[in-house]
């Protein structure tokens, strides 16, 4: 009897425990958490249990605004039931650096997750598709850029831009590290499509690479998943400049 009255007791307790547990908020998609220092971005999160009633950086340098929540529309229904969108400002004088950003649930549950604020840019380019040959490469103009987009998977995005000899540029692609399933390859080719540079690596690291030009001409980025996955969650940031 008194091992009977034991079990009772155990799962009295653990229904009660059940019971008090908190809903844990499951992200199972965001776009793209990269911004430059000085501009505003939205972001979009999407899953089940995201019921926030706030956001807050970690740094006085960028500030977060939660605009809504609502039922996910069209694609994102894919990635669960809600979808929450975020408006972050970093400020001119905001470091590049990764900062931790928090969503406070209705019950008091903090989900953390990651933003990378980027050096800023001449300019974030739009992309004109098809771009997935290498004859049809998106030109990169200026001398720094930022290129937001998703591979459509089976192939390579293509970018070119032009440098001259002795010319020293810094190319980073941000993706696993930063929302992502994109597990990224870049490469650098020139005019004959020879492979120059490339970076590559673990997936929730960036790819970072340091390109000097043998000579004057075009060269051309080649932009790709390891496995030629692609969809919405396979995004990427291609961020470059020229260096001095």
């Amino acid at each position: 009897m008194k091992h009977l009255r034991l079990v009772l007791l155990v799962i009295c307790l653990a229904r009660i425990g059940l019971a008090q547990q908190k809903p844990v908020p499951d992200i199972k998609y965001t776009t793209l958490r990269v911004i430059t220092a000085g501009t505003k971005a939205t972001f979009v999160f999407c899953g089940d249990r995201l019921d926030f009633i706030s956001a807050k950086m970690e740094k006085p340098t960028i500030t977060v605004k939660l605009v809504s929540i609502k039922p996910s529309e069209g694609d994102f229904k894919r990635f669960g039931s809600q979808q929450v969108t975020l408006e972050v400002e970093a400020m001119k004088e905001c470091k590049p650096d990764n900062y931790s950003l928090v969503l406070i649930h209705k019950d008091g549950v903090k989900a953390t997750t990651n933003l990378a604020v980027l050096d800023a840019v001449e300019g974030i380019l739009p992309v004109k598709r098809p771009i997935s040959e290498s004859t049809k490469a998106m030109p990169l103009t200026g001398s720094s850029w930022l290129v937001l987009d998703s591979l459509a998977g089976g192939n390579a995005d293509y970018f070119r831009f032009e440098g001259r000899v002795g010319e020293k540029w810094e190319m980073k692609v941000f993706a696993g590290r930063v929302g992502s399933s994109a597990d990224v390859v870049l490469r650098v080719r020139d005019s004959h499509r020879i492979a120059l540079a490339m970076s590559a690596g673990l997936q929730k690291r960036d790819r970072k690479l340091t390109f000097t030009c043998p000579q004057d001409g075009a060269y051309t980025l080649e932009l790709s998943d390891m496995d030629l996955r692609g969809g919405k969650e396979f995004a990427y940031g291609l961020w470059g400049r020229r260096l001095p």
